[in-house]
């Protein structure tokens, strides 16, 4: 059952039964995460201290000549601060002279400290970008990766390729993670794979544990806990602890399960942590076997909720906007409450909490183009007497 992408399908007139080969410079894989062990971050915990951070001393760009003949190939890597589209590390690796059908690799030596102008939280963007001419695909020539630095820790990178789960009855799951300062876990979010006949919505015990090379003490657990679906691709559950828990040093967050079913949760195998995922099955915590990451993330701190009382009051008439993230400007409106839009008005608002966009709430919601990529916070409330009515993150990824 392997899984395999198609790159493009090339149309175009006057083509035959042997013009199999393109004129193409391509990309042939992926950048990720500078730091080695996570894929995000807090920002004020990085803020801390960057260097408790590990980063890769180097970038791996990985590209192709697809053609028949000698390519010049131009290399080139940029870091931006997507809160104000700057430079924050830019990396020329020249021209060179790529042999047909060759692959090559860069490696961009890169000792970055990421710092901006925003204290709460950050976004910034890795691209890679190859140029040569004539090419007939200029969309493979730009690699993107989003290095996020929220709230909450990640060794996934959101997307998952299997699912992971436990037996017997009563077998136990916790997911290492540390910190380098004292802060408030407020929440846990956790993506579970869809199962045929929802067989695996059985309750669970939501378990944090403490201990150094091992859970030890149980320090928080919440009863009734079932696997939660959003309505959106890949999108994770937040689970909201009642209530927040201080922590320092080194925690385990996980499960206890009351039956045998498989919980399936994602597991993500581009990203390689397993030795911070344990099990108990029989009275004994060993380490995972299998090389891969679960989609299990602690939120610290500030959740964004711009002014909402509590977590029940977030989406009090269920309202959403799709895509998110959003990648062109149009926002579609999803709601399954019965309101009159003219009478509501959508608010947006960028990472220190000014105010950049406002107008009356429709179904459909065309934003400025010249917004940057990062995070935004959209209200919605009544024109009539202000009342809040929904509240929620926005995030802008605009290919370029």
């Amino acid at each position: 059952v392997d899984q395999w992408h198609l790159d493009y399908v090339y149309l175009n007139i006057g083509r035959n039964i042997n013009d199999t080969v393109f004129e193409d410079v391509a990309f042939t894989g992926s950048m990720g995460s500078l730091f080695v062990k996570y894929q995000s971050v807090p920002w004020k915990h990085y803020l801390l201290n960057p260097s408790l951070f590990q980063t890769h001393s180097t970038v791996e760009l990985k590209y192709v000549n697809l053609s028949n003949i000698t390519k010049n190939v131009n290399r080139n890597l940029f870091i931006y601060d997507s809160f104000d589209s700057s430079v924050a590390f830019s990396y020329s690796g020249g021209n060179l002279n790529l042999l047909p059908f060759a692959n090559e690799q860069l490696n961009v030596p890169i000792a970055h400290t990421f710092s901006s102008a925003l204290t709460d939280s950050a976004l910034f963007e890795l691209r890679g970008v190859i140029n040569t001419t004539p090419d007939i695909n200029r969309m493979n020539d730009t690699i993107q990766f989003f290095q996020r630095f929220l709230n909450y820790y990640a060794y996934d990178d959101g997307s998952p390729e299997n699912g992971y789960g436990l037996t017997p009855a009563n077998s136990k799951l916790a997911y290492r993670f540390s910190i380098n300062t004292s802060d408030t876990l407020k929440a846990v979010q956790m993506f579970f794979n869809q199962t045929y006949q929802n067989v695996n919505q059985k309750n669970f015990f939501l378990t944090i544990w403490n201990g150094n090379s091992a859970p030890d003490q149980i320090i928080y657990e919440q009863a009734n806990v079932t696997p939660m679906f959003e309505d959106e691709l890949n999108k994770f559950h937040t689970y909201f602890l009642d209530p927040p828990l201080v922590l320092n040093g080194t925690f385990y967050i996980g499960w206890r399960q009351t039956t045998a079913d498989n919980l399936n949760v994602g597991f993500d195998r581009n990203t390689v942590s397993n030795e911070n995922i344990f099990y108990n099955t029989d009275g004994t915590w060993k380490t995972s076997l299998y090389e891969g990451s679960l989609m299990i993330r602690p939120l610290f701190g500030n959740l964004f909720n711009l002014g909402v009382n509590n977590q029940n009051d977030k989406k009090m008439l269920n309202i959403t906007f799709y895509p998110n993230p959003l990648s062109q400007d149009i926002l579609n409106l999803h709601t399954e409450t019965d309101i009159e839009l003219s009478n509501c008005e959508f608010l947006l608002y960028d990472f220190t909490g000014r105010q950049v966009f406002s107008c009356t709430l429709d179904n459909q919601i065309i934003l400025p183009s010249h917004f940057t990529n990062g995070l935004y916070f959209y209200l919605i409330k009544q024109k009539s007497d202000n009342k809040l009515l929904s509240s929620d993150k926005l995030m802008i990824i605009r290919q370029n």
